[in-house]
């Protein structure tokens, strides 16, 4: 009875989110398409950068529950899996629009990073970047679709200390790894990525790599 319910079930959704959609002004349904290029949530100015949001068109959408919004402990946006894809079927201009979203997390990523290596407390950075993770992840899934090794290695190297205080020694490993497979350029990003290889090798006690990348 439960696979036979999923039919209309499905239909009675895409009813409703389409109704929704037609309450929009045309401003709204461009903006709720435009926002579909964000994975999980995003800011405010995220929003305003990314896709040239206007903060009360913004709110008007989330006052039709199109999208959500959370204030503490800080104001996020983002939207429900099933919105989320009916909204991406509206959004033209994708390649460009992703563009701008790979540029600003990548801006963002380098910022981090940065502070890190200034000897700021890693507390504020590495929260900074595992809140935008999953956005993190898509502009470097748009930097390997697109060919685009410079984007690819720029965010991968300010990421290892996210995924050092996070345990997440596998996932670092393959990102690094990844990265540093796109070319063998001697650049300043490229000593980085030795180096998060390292860090990253020693904490899974694979030592032979580690130093290895110590002396690269």
């Amino acid at each position: 009875a439960g696979l036979r319910d999923v039919e209309p079930r499905q239909q009675t959704l895409r009813a409703t989110l389409e109704w929704s959609h037609e309450l929009l002004s045309p401003e709204e349904q461009q903006l709720f398409a435009r926002l579909s290029v964000f994975a999980g949530s995003y800011t405010l100015d995220a929003a305003e950068i990314v896709c040239g949001a206007d903060a009360d068109i913004l709110e008007g959408i989330v006052d039709k529950s199109l999208v959500q919004r959370r204030d503490v402990p800080a104001r996020r946006f983002w939207m429900l899996e099933s919105i989320h894809a009916f909204a991406t079927e509206h959004l033209s201009g994708e390649h460009e629009l992703r563009n701008h979203h790979a540029a600003y997390f990548r801006e963002l990523a380098e910022r981090m990073g940065a502070e890190l290596r200034a000897g700021e407390p890693e507390e504020g950075p590495v929260s900074v970047l595992a809140t935008e993770i999953d956005n993190l992840r898509s502009a470097v899934e748009f930097g390997l679709e697109t060919g685009d090794i410079d984007l690819v290695q720029a965010i991968t190297s300010s990421l290892p200390m996210y995924w050092i205080v996070h345990g997440l020694y596998s996932e670092g490993r393959a990102w690094v790894d990844r990265a540093l497979a796109l070319n063998d350029d001697e650049t300043e990003v490229r000593r980085r990525l030795l180096s998060a290889l390292g860090s990253i090798a020693y904490e899974q006690g694979d030592h032979a790599v580690a130093v290895e990348a110590s002396d690269a």
